[in-house]
C-alpha cells in the first residue's frame, strides 16, 4: 500500500575504497573501480524513481542526497572522495500508481532463501486474495479492534489466520510460528493476543466458517464492493462461477519457444526430471506445470526454451496473423513476454520495435530477450504521443 519502499546498505571505506562490508539487505551489486563505487539495486517494474541518500553511523537521521538522484535508473556510481568510513547509502524505490503485489514481495523478502521463497509468496498472496474473509473472522475474534499503530500486528494474524484456514500446515507449527514472528516486529507483548486470537480460531472454526458463507457476497468471496458490482453488471448471470474462479489458484503455465523446442520435447524433458506437466487447453505453445516451481528449478528456462506466461497472452502471436518481412509494433511491451512471443512465432520478421514508458520495465524486456537469444529494438516512449519516438 506504501508508495515507497526505503532499504540501506552500511559501506565501511578505506583509503583506497574499498567495500568490505554490507549489510543483508536487497543491495546484491557493490562495484569499486578507482576512485568509484557503484550501487546498484534489483530493478522494479513499477519503479518511477529511485532516490540515493547518505547518512553517517553516527548520525542516521541526517540524510544527504548524492549526486545523480532522483534518478530513474536503479544504478549510482559515486566518487569513493564522498564517501566516509561507516557511511550509510539509502536507496529509496518510488512509484508512479502504487506497487504490485509481485514487485512488493520481492522488496520486502530481504533474508529469505531461494528454497522457501515459494512458501513466502504463497502466504503473502494468499492473505491478500482472502483478505475481507480474514479480516471479518478477526473481527469476530477479538472484542474491539486492534489500534491503528499496530497493524502490523493485525496483518500478522490474518497471515496465521490464512495459514490454519486454508494451506496445510500442522496447526501448532502455524499457530507456533506466527506468535514467535511477533518479535520480529519489536512487540512481544503482541504473543498473548495473536496466541489467544488463534487458539480462539482453531475452537470455533466450523461455526466461523458457517458465518462466513451466510455473509454478503463480498465477504464470501472476498471481493471488493465497487469489483462485486461492476461483475454483478457485466456478467450477473455467471458471476457466481466468476467470483469462484477468481479465487482459485492458477496453474503456472510456460510458453515453449517453438523455435528451439516442441511442447512434446519440453514434456519429455520435464519428465525425465520428474515434473508432470500437460499441454494447454488454448494456445500450441502452453504447457502446464502440476505443481508450481522457482524459475531455476524448471529445465531449459536459461536455455530460453520455456518462459511463465499466462495462456491468454500466449494467444496473441496467432491474432496477428504474422508473415516474414513484416514489422511490429509492441507498443506496451513490458515485461517482454509477448514480444518474445511474437519473435519466436515467426523468425522472418523484418522487425519488432518494443515500446514501454517505463525504463526500468523495459530493463525487464531486455533480459527476457537476452536470456531467450532474441533480437528486438527497444524504445523507451509513450504509445499515445508517437511524435517524440516515431522514426
Amino acid at each position: 500500500r506504501d508508495s515507497t519502499y526505503s532499504t540501506s546498505v552500511v559501506v565501511n571505506v578505506e583509503p583506497d575504497p574499498v567495500i568490505v562490508l554490507s549489510s543483508n539487505a536487497s543491495v546484491p551489486d557493490i562495484v569499486c573501480s578507482g576512485d568509484d563505487v557503484t550501487f546498484s539495486v534489483t530493478a522494479v517494474a513499477s519503479a518511477t524513481s529511485y532516490e540515493w541518500k547518505k547518512s553517517n553511523v553516527a548520525t542516521p537521521s541526517s540524510f544527504i542526497p548524492l549526486p545523480g538522484s532522483p534518478t530513474v535508473t536503479n544504478t549510482l556510481t559515486v566518487g569513493g572522495a564522498s564517501l566516509a568510513h561507516n557511511d550509510i547509502i539509502w536507496v529509496t524505490v518510488n512509484y508512479g500508481g502504487g506497487c504490485s503485489v509481485t514487485d512488493s514481495l520481492t522488496l520486502s523478502v530481504l533474508e529469505v532463501t531461494a528454497g522457501t521463497i515459494t512458501g513466502t509468496q504463497e502466504i503473502c498472496f494468499g492473505t491478500c486474495r482472502w483478505y475481507l474473509s480474514l479480516e471479518f473472522l478477526l473481527h469476530k475474534l477479538v472484542a474491539k479492534p486492534i489500534k491503528e499503530k499496530d497493524q502490523d500486528v493485525k496483518s500478522l494474524i490474518l497471515i496465521g489466520l490464512y495459514q490454519l484456514k486454508e494451506l496445510n500446515i500442522a496447526d501448532h507449527a502455524a499457530v507456533n510460528e506466527t506468535v514467535a514472528a511477533s518479535t520480529a516486529l519489536n512487540k512481544p507483548w503482541a504473543k498473548p493476543l495473536i496466541n489467544a486470537v488463534l487458539r480462539k480460531y482453531q475452537r470455533n472454526q466450523q461455526k466461523l466458517t458457517e458465518e462466513v458463507e451466510r455473509s454478503t457476497p463480498d465477504i464470501r468471496y472476498s471481493c471488493p464492493t465497487w469489483l462485486l458490482n461492476e461483475i454483478n453488471v457485466a456478467w450477473k448471470s455467471k458471476s457466481q462461477s466468476i467470483l469462484k474462479g477468481n479465487n482459485q489458484r492458477p496453474p503456472l503455465t510456460l510458453r515453449v519457444n517453438i523455435s528451439k523446442k516442441s511442447p512434446e520435447e519440453i514434456i519429455s524433458l520435464f519428465s525425465e526430471h520428474r515434473i508432470e506437466a500437460d499441454r494447454g487447453k488454448l494456445a500450441r505453445t502452453a504447457i502446464y506445470l502440476e505443481k508450481p516451481l522457482p524459475v531455476e528449478k524448471i529445465p531449459g528456462f536459461y536455455d530460453g526454451w520455456v518462459s511463465i506466461q499466462d495462456e491468454s497472452s500466449q494467444l496473441v502471436p496467432e491474432l496477428l496473423n504474422l508473415k516474414p518481412k513484416v514489422r511490429v509494433l509492441d507498443a506496451c511491451s513490458a515485461p517482454g513476454g509477448k514480444t518474445c512471443a511474437i519473435i519466436e512465432s515467426e523468425r522472418l520478421l523484418t522487425e519488432v520495435v518494443a515500446l514501454d514508458e517505463s525504463e526500468s520495465r523495459l530493463q525487464k524486456t531486455r533480459e527476457n530477450l537476452l536470456r531467450s537469444g532474441l533480437k528486438a529494438s527497444l524504445i523507451r516512449g509513450d504509445a499515445t504521443k508517437p511524435t517524440k519516438w516515431w522514426d
